[in-house]
């Protein structure tokens, strides 16, 4: 029990009036830990009556907390996150003793849900790093141009972007290297874009996806009756698709060592036969290719030539994993969640976003793919 003087404020009009609309939960416990008294806020946040737990030990539905061990201890304590079972929350909060004439007759706790000051912070981390993206995109024509495709704020993704926009100005062959996930279709999309042939097609080809016997088909074309089941009229292969163009050689590290002395003779030659004929045709097209491998591990194996590396790699662009900038997934977070506001995915809210969104890129291994994919599936 608390001394008589105590329970008189508790019963008080005035004092009840304040502590019922304060945001944050009060807690006034006893020194046998019995529960003496919570406000109304108790109620607001775990949408339970707050007689449910008055009388009972805060020792038995918590053990032993940072309330009981400041009452203990006879001094302050802050809880930066302290999980309260009960309630299936991490609290944030401060507690401390309650004294009556230099006597500790009990404590007092002040808390409140963490999800309430994480919407908090999200929403001002957002609005900062929102602000920056649209001054800097607003500021520098430059970034205008490729602010839609990619959504950053990172200095070194800026950098990196920066680069791709004067290699698109070029008819240097590029090298876009980066982890799964992380945007190099979009990247050389981007590059063939603002090119000088840009009004050309845009032709992508997955090496991987492509089993080896059927690749050099659909790389090189064939003539009209090449070889079994090929179409009587023959048909084009993708580099002739390509022609004044880009052609984008995804997953390159993949293509079998065979077809590497096939590509090299094009990039070389800048001419392209089709199977079973015996006529060339002349190219005009830009090519870049992208890899998610070693190159430089799979020449020294043998599985990449060499030559063909020093070919593809004229000019390298790397592309950051997402968990190397952090700093761009509120942004990430805020246009992903207006983009899937009209779809059929459950898009997170923004009470739990900031938590939510560093656990989805630690999970997604730095890859911009796979946390979209979580965001947009995320409960």
């Amino acid at each position: 029990m608390i001394p008589a003087e105590c329970s008189d404020l508790l019963k008080n009009e005035l004092f009840v009036e304040i502590m019922d609309n304060i945001d944050d939960i009060v807690m006034i416990i006893d020194r046998d830990t019995n529960i003496v008294y919570v406000n109304k806020s108790y109620e607001r946040t775990f949408k339970w009556k707050r007689e449910k737990i008055i009388g009972k030990k805060l020792q038995d539905i918590e053990g032993n907390t940072t309330a009981i061990r400041a009452m203990e201890k006879g001094e302050t304590l802050v809880h930066t996150v302290e999980y309260l079972k009960s309630a299936n929350i991490d609290s944030v909060g401060v507690s401390f003793p309650l004294r009556v004439n230099g006597e500790i007759v009990g404590g007092v706790s002040v808390f409140n849900d963490m999800s309430k000051y994480v919407s908090l912070v999200s929403k001002l981390q957002k609005t900062k790093e929102m602000n920056k993206y649209l001054e800097d995109c607003l500021g520098d024509p430059m970034l205008q141009k490729w602010s839609k495709e990619f959504i950053t704020v990172n200095p070194h993704m800026k950098k990196v972007l920066e680069l791709a926009m004067r290699v698109a100005q070029s008819e240097a062959t590029v090298l876009i290297r980066g982890e799964s996930g992380t945007g190099k279709e979009v990247m050389a999309s981007l590059i063939h874009h603002n090119s000088q042939k840009a009004d050309g097609p845009f032709v992508k080809v997955n090496c991987a996806a492509i089993p080896d016997n059927l690749l050099e088909s659909e790389l090189f074309g064939y003539e009209g009756g090449a070889f079994t089941g090929a179409r009587k009229e023959g048909k084009a292969g993708k580099f002739e698709l390509a022609q004044n163009g880009t052609i984008f050689l995804d997953e390159i590290g993949d293509m079998d060592i065979n077809m590497q002395v096939k590509l090299l003779r094009v990039i070389q030659e800048k001419e392209v036969e089709r199977i079973g004929g015996n006529r060339s045709y002349p190219l005009n097209m830009r090519i870049i290719a992208a890899t998610n491998q070693d190159l430089e591990e799979l020449v020294r194996k043998g599985k990449f030539r060499q030559d063909l590396y020093y070919r593809l790699n004229v000019i390298e662009i790397r592309i950051p994993p997402l968990c190397k900038r952090k700093d761009d997934i509120p942004v990430l977070v805020y246009h992903l969640v207006q983009k899937f506001g009209g779809g059929g995915g459950q898009c997170i809210s923004a009470g739990h976003a900031l938590s939510k969104r560093v656990r989805l890129a630690r999970q997604c291994e730095g890859a911009s793919k796979c946390f979209r994919t979580r965001l947009y599936y995320a409960d």
